[in-house]
């Protein structure tokens, strides 16, 4: 499935409803037929694969030194994120949610940012929406290096999802 670039946070989203103002945001969705609960598409939608892992540890060790956040999710053999999303514990703590859509975000002295899974049933699409505010140009300098990867990553985990059907409870539509 291909995954598109959205020029706006779609319409009903709560993924923006305590950050102000959003520095920075990006939006992008693919095409899914929905069946599980939001909760069961993030836990799908955040399976860490290997690679990804690395380049976490490796952006922790970087950031180490400058007293950010640095924590590897923790995952099972299959790269799972183990804990319960009901309990908030995913990727990142998770803030708000409703049927559709579930944001996490953290805030730390450099910036806050918010991401959002948004399962938009009617139009067939998953969204994922990321929003962030820089607190200081440290923030700003952080971000411009990390954008890149996110961008990757982001594409790379909506794709991945979209071909996941039988797992994640969605298909391409196909069968």
């Amino acid at each position: 499935m291909k995954v598109i670039k959205v020029k706006a946070v779609p319409t009903g989203s709560i993924s923006a409803a305590d950050l102000s103002p959003v520095d920075y945001f990006d939006v992008y969705g693919v095409k899914a037929v929905f069946a599980d609960p939001i909760e069961e598409i993030a836990r799908n939608f955040f399976t860490m694969p290997v690679w990804v892992l690395w380049l976490l540890r490796l952006r922790n060790l970087l950031v180490k030194p400058f007293g950010l956040a640095a924590e590897i999710p923790k995952t099972d053999a299959n790269g799972a994120r183990t804990g319960a999303v009901g309990n908030g514990e995913l990727v990142f703590p998770i803030i708000a949610r409703n049927e559709k859509e579930l944001v996490t975000g953290f805030n730390d002295k450099h910036l806050e940012f918010r991401f959002s899974l948004l399962a938009e049933k009617a139009n067939g699409v998953l969204y994922a929406i990321t929003l962030v505010k820089f607190n200081n140009a440290f923030g700003r300098v952080y971000f411009t290096l990390i954008k890149p990867f996110h961008k990757i990553i982001i594409k790379s985990f909506l794709r991945r999802y979209s071909k996941k059907g039988d797992r994640s409870g969605i298909s391409d539509g196909n069968g």
